[in-house]
């Protein structure tokens, strides 16, 4: 199965306003712009460069944190660093399954209204985020057809969902899962 593999924070450099030089427990060093993510309440905050010179590492999860609570994960060969507040204007979230038109994502969130390993299920421009364990909608709507697809799908791969969410909550790397057929 494919990995999405989830880099941690070593150390960083402010080289501009709202840009870092991070580096990460893989051995590589990136010069990451922030400025093109800063919108929304949490991360939108970070356009004021008082707030966004004081960043920090958050020696528990290894992550970039700020003040108001706005931290970045970095994710993925091809995401260099993503937004760790599970948002679609907040950023990408890790992708790990496809079907129907139907894409499911899947993150942890700490301190988040809908905490703890969850997935997100988009389709047509609208989002629905369920509970990794339970299944249960925590927030957001999808149509009924579509509800029932996301629903079928976990019924099918519960184990490997369940799976996937102790990876989440341990910040290790997530496995693809099997599209509903």
């Amino acid at each position: 199965m494919d990995h999405l593999p989830l880099r941690f924070v070593t150390g960083f450099e402010q080289v501009g306003t709202y840009v870092l030089r991070v580096a990460f427990d893989d051995g590589t060093e990136q010069t990451i712009d922030f400025q093109p993510v800063l919108r929304g309440r949490v991360f939108g905050a970070l356009r004021d460069p008082e707030m966004s010179r004081r960043v920090r590492i958050d020696p528990a999860f290894r992550t970039l944190v700020w003040p108001n609570d706005a931290d970045f994960r970095a994710v993925g060969p091809r995401l260099p660093i993503a937004p760790s507040r599970a948002s679609s204007k907040a950023g990408p979230l890790p992708e790990i399954c496809r079907f129907y038109g139907i894409v499911i994502k899947m993150s942890f969130e700490k301190g988040a209204p809908h905490q703890g390993a969850h997935f997100h299920a988009e389709y047509g421009g609208e989002s629905a985020v369920f509970d990794a364990a339970t299944g249960k909608i925590l927030n957001g709507s999808l149509a009924k057809p579509q509800r029932r697809l996301v629903k079928a799908w976990i019924e099918l791969h519960r184990h490997e969902l369940e799976a996937n969410g102790e990876r989440a909550v341990n910040f290790e790397r997530l496995e693809r899962i099997a599209p509903l057929q």
